[in-house]
Order: structure tokens, then C-alpha cells, then sequence
């Protein structure tokens, strides 16, 4: 099962490349009609009450004799699906950007992030653990320096930091 938003998927095929029963499915997605969502716009699901509907209002295995009967019960689960979202969801309009906080910064939380990750799954080797706190510190001054309200949010891209990890 894929779920996509804003493209039209023009051709599904299996791929019986594999000895099991699970094949793995290629979609090909054309981009010509592809609607980006509304930037601005929202979505909170009410996870409960999406699968509530979806329990409410799908049959549980239809009868499928052809590829009719496929076809139709696949438009039926997409339409109930995109129903049961929209009807289990509230839209908020939020009319500043999500972050304003630059790409490097950006990057930088995602490093931070990876290494307590790295340092949690393995608690060792301790190179993870003061990696990871130093490199929280040198964010976290980053951050200062970005936000100082001086009104002044010039931002100099630092020197890429080489981390060394030891497996």
C-alpha cells in the first residue's frame, strides 16, 4: 500500500524478482500534473477517530472475481481513505513560515539528533556520548547568536565539522 499526495501515479507494476510471496511494486509518477499542497494549510488527524471511520466504513474483504472487481475495490479504498482523513481531521491555516531558523541550523539539529540516537541504540562506544554533548553545545550557541535580539539575524555559514566515529 503507498499513499501519495499531490501526484498522479500513472502505471503500478509487481516486480517477481524475489522467491518469496512479498514482490516488490513500482510506481511511476507522472509530474506533469503535480499540485503542490497549499503551503499555509494544515492538517492535525484525530488518529482514533481516522481508524474508527475507516473500521465503520470499509467491508472487510470484498469479493474480487476480476480485474474489474479489483479496480473497484481499489477506487473504493482510496475514496474512503481521503474520506476518513478530511473527516477525521482539523485544518489550521498557519500564515507564518513553520521555521525560520536556516538550513545550516537545520542540519546541524539533524546531526545532534542522529548522534544521541547513535548514543542511545548503542550506549557505547563512549566517543557517541561527549560527541553528541559537545556538538548540542556548539548548536546551542549557534542558536544564541542567530536568535540575539539585536534585530541583526545575519548568519555566516561556520566550517564544515568533521565528526569521527569509532565502530
Amino acid at each position: 500500500m503507498a499513499i501519495s499526495k499531490g501526484m498522479t501515479i500513472t502505471e503500478v507494476s509487481s516486480i517477481p524478482e524475489l522467491s518469496s510471496d512479498h514482490n516488490p511494486v513500482l510506481f511511476e509518477v507522472s509530474l506533469d500534473n503535480f499540485t503542490s499542497p497549499a503551503l499555509s494549510t494544515y492538517a492535525f488527524p484525530n488518529w482514533s477517530k481516522f481508524q474508527t471511520i475507516l473500521t465503520n466504513t470499509l467491508p472487510g474483504n470484498p469479493k474480487i472475481s476480476n480485474t474489474d472487481d479489483i479496480d473497484n475495490a481499489i477506487q473504493n479504498f482510496n475514496s474512503t481513505f481521503k474520506n476518513a482523513f478530511n473527516n477525521s481531521s482539523t485544518f489550521k491555516t498557519i500564515n507564518k513560515p513553520i521555521s525560520c531558523i536556516p538550513s545550516v541550523i537545520r542540519d546541524k539539529i539533524k546531526i545532534k539528533n542522529r548522534l544521541r540516537k547513535d548514543w542511545q541504540d548503542t550506549k557505547y562506544p563512549p566517543p557517541y556520548k561527549t560527541n553528541s554533548i559537545n556538538f548540542k553545545k556548539k548548536l546551542k550557541t549557534n542558536l544564541k547568536i542567530f536568535t540575539e535580539p539585536n534585530g541583526t539575524r545575519s548568519f555566516q555559514k561556520p566550517a564544515l565539522m568533521t565528526i569521527l566515529f569509532i565502530k
